[in-house]
């Protein structure tokens, strides 16, 4: 097998906790012919002092930094514009590969030269590192039900170049948009072989963050919808459809949820659910019933800006403007602007 280098790239931001063993990673590599492309986007944090340790450490590590805040699509873009691999990979400041991860996806790609980019299945980790489950992957047929590539993955740095790179509009889905377009030029290959280790912290997403992750998500199908293999496309459509379906069930779910703490006169708990709901479906539901809770918490004014709210999804909701107009007082201008 020749031993071509591979460039790693890591952006960071605020990533002091577990960049480290991150680090650590790439360095434990049984393949020793890469380069680490360390992009830290204006941390605030620790994290550089963390990377200037490992960069005085191993020569092979590179640090680059942002001046400002990019987000993560713009720092992969900058990281690979300095990459000089024949292979390109990057990983996250809280993940970790798998100490022949490169060895394993460099023979692959060298071995099979029809093949583009090489996937591999990974270990879920706890905050502490121990095992909890592992995750296979699926071949790229099933990309348009979601995300299969996974986290761990090489690829030609051809594949960067024809695609441009990341697309620095997509933060969030910025790897779901790379792997679709690359799905109608490229050849892929899974491997279900464990090569990397995923980290599980931090709780999950909020629901805002939920909500905009599915509305990015189904635009960038529906931008890539023309270039999408068939049999792709065809899954694609069907996620679109069914999700849609998803999050409104799961919005009522939350309000079900609230209405029972709210039952039980756990007001802030019953706010926390309806709030769940109205991030994941802009309901005049889910926002009365904030402003009602609100009430019970003697927070008037929150309580003010959620009927206003109801209003706005629905501007024919009685109670909501049964209670403005009482208790507000509000200017014809505003009244004119909600109805």
């Amino acid at each position: 097998m020749n031993n071509p280098m591979v460039s790693i790239v890591l952006p960071t931001y605020n990533g002091e906790q577990f960049l480290a063993e991150a680090i650590q990673s790439c360095i434990n590599q049984t393949y020793d012919n890469w380069e680490l492309i360390v992009v830290d986007d204006a941390s605030t944090d620790g994290a550089f002092e963390v990377i200037d340790y490992f960069v005085k450490l191993d020569n092979r590590i590179l640090v680059v930094r942002n001046h400002v805040n990019s987000g993560l699509p713009a720092s992969l873009n900058v990281g690979f514009s300095h990459a000089r691999g024949k292979y390109f990979t990057w990983t996250s400041d809280d993940n970790m590969f798998r100490d022949n991860a490169l060895e394993v996806l460099v023979g692959e790609l060298e071995m099979c030269p029809e093949i583009d980019i090489v996937y591999a299945g990974f270990y879920y980790v706890d905050r502490y590192g121990a095992r909890l489950h592992a995750a296979s992957v699926k071949n790229i047929v099933h990309l348009g039900k979601g995300n299969v590539i996974g986290a761990c993955f090489l690829y030609g740095n051809y594949v960067h170049q024809q695609l441009n790179g990341f697309a620095e509009d997509m933060q969030t889905v910025e790897d779901y948009d790379f792997w679709l377009r690359a799905s109608n030029r490229f050849q892929f290959k899974e491997l279900n072989q464990p090569l990397y280790y995923y980290r599980i912290h931090g709780g999950s997403l909020s629901a805002t963050c939920m909500q905009e992750v599915q509305d990015k998500t189904k635009n960038l199908i529906k931008k890539n919808l023309s270039i999408l293999p068939c049999a792709i496309k065809r899954d694609a459509l069907n996620r679109i459809i069914c999700q849609d379906k998803e999050i409104k069930e799961l919005a009522s779910t939350f309000i079900t949820i609230g209405n029972i703490y709210f039952g039980w006169r756990q007001f802030l708990k019953a706010r926390k659910y309806y709030a769940l709901s109205a991030g994941l479906s802009l309901t005049d539901r889910a926002y009365y019933k904030l402003g009602v809770t609100s009430l019970r918490l003697g927070n008037k004014s929150e309580a003010s800006g959620y009927f206003l709210k109801t209003l706005e999804v629905e501007p024919g909701h009685r109670a909501a403007r049964k209670w403005l107009d009482e208790h507000e007082k509000l200017s014809a201008k505003e009244i004119a602007s909600i109805y």
